[in-house]
């Protein structure tokens, strides 16, 4: 099994309830790779390369900008890369630099932040071990929480230098220093001979550029505010002016340093990779041990870990194998586990490995952070945060609440709503019961009644409350004008009440509308009811119309005919006028009430839309 397989299995499923910040930083170890990519194909041979300048570049980029990017190529086999990342005239009292490229180095930041006298420019040192020659990298320079600023990046290689340990160790470097005016100083002390000596500058003024100070020379980047120099030296350096020459008055930052040749005697140095990892209470990390041989060395190492506070339920380390031999000019390996338990206190546990050969004893640090966990808490989402629904119409909208850190509690949702009125909101259900690792739902539906003015914006916030613990969503919501009514007609029947006496006939007037464009052919009918023997009789007139598009029709055009016989029962009727096109289809009504006279009596007769009478004289033919 793989060794990224072993890791996979031993510490995915207990990483899986980490919070976000945890898995970010754990996938940057991952990604930066247990095996020491970068340092596996070192040279270690007996010949030693001299110190030199194996490529370089330099970009500035606009005010617009929060990234500046450039490509380098070297030729060489494990070069060590400067990067001096440059950020000026910013308006925020500080930025942060970060540094990427497309080789997938391991970059690490070798100064501190230097900031210019008025705290508007910043300067700072990056590094990075390069074991194969660079075509093309493309090489980034961030900057983080300040927005867009003038930025410049300034890369170049130096070959030669001690691959596992490329710093000179002397406790005052990096030298740093920042002033105004012409010429720059920062001063650099070393503790090896043979080194080689390099500062970079950034000088604030366009009249005139820095110039390379006595004994030094200029990476010949051309013209610009940003420039580095460099010399090989021979012997220890105590307090040493790096200068620029410089006419101009201005603001400046500058970082010396320096950079350590192969040693000529043999020894072998240890390395970690990686050499900082986070791990929750209960989980595993693993670092990969690697020695170097350098100018023949060989022999048997014994290796050993310690855990660094010791406590009773720190970390506890391992090492697989405990003893390696190194061959001349080679290289072995040993795999550092470190485990925790679920007791293990948050804080941060230094782990040191040493290898010894009984006379010469080597070490590398592996840095431990023991996150403090995070509280049970829980998130809510909206399925659509943004929704557009017309006026007099619904939607349902879908809020997800998830717990995490092991969140079990119930949770009461709140509503309120934003906006000129007219909408309104619920969910259903309004408390969710949520239990570890489920995700539970509830429905927001949105009724859009009519607004004063559409279109017309609202803002809907759903609150979640469980105990202490608030958390929200907001759904955007816009309401539209109602939606046209869909072509359509309508039917009427006036009078809709009409009094009859036996032996009469009586008219209704029929009338049409168009409604939502409708146009078209419409067929009449009338039937009453009850049915019965010499029962009232009905027809319509015509028995088909033409409805013109938003048309309407008026009687005498469409009339209903209504008629009674001698023998007519007397009683209350219905008619019931019917008008279909197509699937449409409505109906308008007429009540009749058939009189019962008596010889010699008198009747009224209601006229349409009117409360008056008119005396009808009696016949002598008895009732009817």
């Amino acid at each position: 099994m793989s060794l990224m397989n072993q890791f996979s299995r031993d510490n995915f499923a207990r990483l899986s309830k980490a919070p976000l910040s945890t898995w970010i930083i754990i996938s940057f170890v991952l990604v930066a790779g247990i095996f020491p990519s970068s340092i596996k194909n070192v040279s270690a041979a007996t010949s030693q390369m001299p110190l030199a300048v194996d490529g370089f570049t330099r970009t500035s980029c606009p005010n617009t900008t929060s990234f500046c990017t450039t490509s380098l190529s070297t030729s060489h086999q494990n070069d060590i890369i400067i990067v001096f990342a440059v950020e000026t005239l910013d308006l925020q009292s500080s930025c942060q630099f970060n540094v990427s490229d497309t080789a997938a180095l391991f970059w690490a930041a070798r100064s501190g932040i230097v900031f210019s006298a008025d705290g508007r420019s910043q300067f700072q040192e990056f590094w990075a071990r390069s074991a194969s020659p660079l075509s093309s990298d493309a090489i980034t320079e961030s900057i983080i929480n300040c927005g867009t600023n003038y930025n410049t990046v300034v890369v170049f290689g130096i070959s030669g230098a001690n691959f596992v340990e490329p710093f000179d160790p002397n406790n005052a470097l990096p030298g740093t220093a920042s002033d105004s005016s012409g010429n720059t100083s920062v001063q650099v002390s070393t503790s090896n001979a043979n080194d080689m000596i390099f500062a970079g500058v950034t000088h604030g003024d366009n009249c005139c550029f820095p110039t390379a100070g006595p004994g030094f020379s200029l990476i010949p980047f051309g013209p610009g505010n940003e420039q580095v120099e460099y010399k090989v030296v021979n012997a220890t350096v105590s307090n040493t002016a790096v200068t620029f020459n410089d006419t101009a008055v201005a603001p400046w930052l500058s970082i010396g340093d320096a950079v350590q040749a192969l040693s000529t005697t043999p020894d072998f140095s240890v390395l970690a990779s990686p050499t900082n990892l986070i791990l929750i209470p209960g989980s595993v990390g693993r670092s990969m041990i690697t020695l170097f041989s350098f100018n023949d060395f060989s022999g048997t190492i014994a290796l050993s870990a310690t855990v660094s506070p010791q406590t009773f339920s720190g970390p506890s380390v391992d090492l697989n194998p405990v003893s390696v031999f190194l061959s001349a000019n080679g290289t072995a390996s040993s795999l550092l586990t470190i485990r925790t338990l679920n007791s293990t206190q948050p804080g941060t546990y230094a782990v040191t490995v040493g290898g010894s050969n009984g006379t010469v004893t080597r070490s590398a640090v592996v840095s431990v952070l023991v996150p403090t966990p995070a509280p049970p808490d829980f998130s809510m989402s909206a399925s659509t945060p943004f929704v557009l629904l017309q006026s007099g119409t619904s939607v349902n909208d879908t809020i997800t609440l998830a717990g995490f850190n092991g969140f079990s509690g119930d949770i009461t949702l709140n509503l309120v709503v934003f906006g000129p009125g007219g909408l309104t909101a619920t969910t259903t259900p309004s408390v969710i019961s949520l239990v570890p690792n489920v995700n539970e739902t509830s429905t927001l539906t949105l009724y859009a009644g009519f607004p004063p003015y559409t279109p017309a914006d609202f803002s809907v916030t759903v609150t979640g409350m469980s105990g202490s613990i608030s958390r929200s969503v907001s759904v955007s919501v816009t309401v539209l004008p109602p939606p046209p009514p869909p072509p359509d007609f309508s039917i009427n029947v006036f009078p809709g009440s009409l009094t009859m006496i036996a032996g009469e006939t009586q008219t209704a007037g029929i009338s049409l509308l168009s409604v939502g464009g409708f146009s078209g052919t419409i067929r009449l009918n009338a039937s009453v009811s009850p049915t019965q023997p010499n029962g009232p009789s009905v027809s319509v007139n015509p028995t088909v119309v033409q409805l013109p598009q938003n048309g309407i029709i008026f009687p005498p055009e469409s009339t209903l005919t209504i008629s009674t016989t001698t023998l007519t029962p007397p009683g209350n009727y219905s008619v019931s006028v019917g008008g279909s096109s197509g699937t449409l289809s409505h109906f308008g009504t007429v009540s009749i009430m058939r009189h019962t006279r008596h010889r010699g009596q008198r009747y009224r007769r209601r006229l349409p839309n009117s409360t008056g009478t008119i005396p009808i004289p009696c016949h002598n033919r008895g009732d009817f």
